[in-house]
């Protein structure tokens, strides 16, 4: 399975835009320190369901699919020593990612199925989240690193997401 990198994923005043909103937000988000991070989701932060759903083109495209749908987007802001992403394959309506990097203070590299996507600013990386193993190895300057990322989700009509949801 393809790995697909996107620069300038978002044209630049909405990328600035949702940079400037989720920076400036984040500390009103849950802290979850299994990660080392601040989270939320499309649900509870509408200006993520805009992009989400803006992406779509963008997604059937990338990942050759003409039926894929939005599932969910989550942002999270990662500092500290207890940031850390394992390896895992995803599980949650995840069959196609996008994962953008909204700001970082030290670069910290995305791996997938052992190769590693260094990630600046408005730039993404679209793999299979359910089917490719991905992790990020230990974080880098944790006194004063600060990194953004959001992930943006796509699944296929059929996929159980939709028909548990009713």
């Amino acid at each position: 399975m393809d790995v697909y990198e996107i620069n300038n994923l978002l044209a630049e005043n909405s990328f600035n835009r949702l940079k400037r909103i989720c920076k400036s937000s984040y500390k009103k988000f849950p802290y979850v320190e299994e990660f080392g991070r601040y989270y939320t989701n499309d649900k509870e932060f509408k200006p993520l369901s805009t992009y989400l759903d803006h992406l779509v083109p963008i997604a059937r495209e990338t990942f050759n699919s003409e039926t894929l749908l939005p599932s969910y987007a989550i942002f999270a802001h990662y500092e500290g020593n207890q940031a850390a992403l394992p390896k895992h394959k995803d599980n949650n309506a995840c069959t196609y990612t996008i994962d953008l990097c909204l700001y970082q203070t030290t670069p910290w590299g995305l791996w997938i199925e052992g190769k590693e996507y260094m990630l600046d600013e408005n730039k993404a990386v679209a793999f299979y989240g359910e089917d490719q193993e991905h992790w990020r190895e230990k974080f880098p300057n944790p006194v004063n690193n600060q990194v953004g990322q959001v992930f943006f989700h796509f699944v296929e009509p059929d996929h159980w997401f939709f028909n548990e949801k009713n």
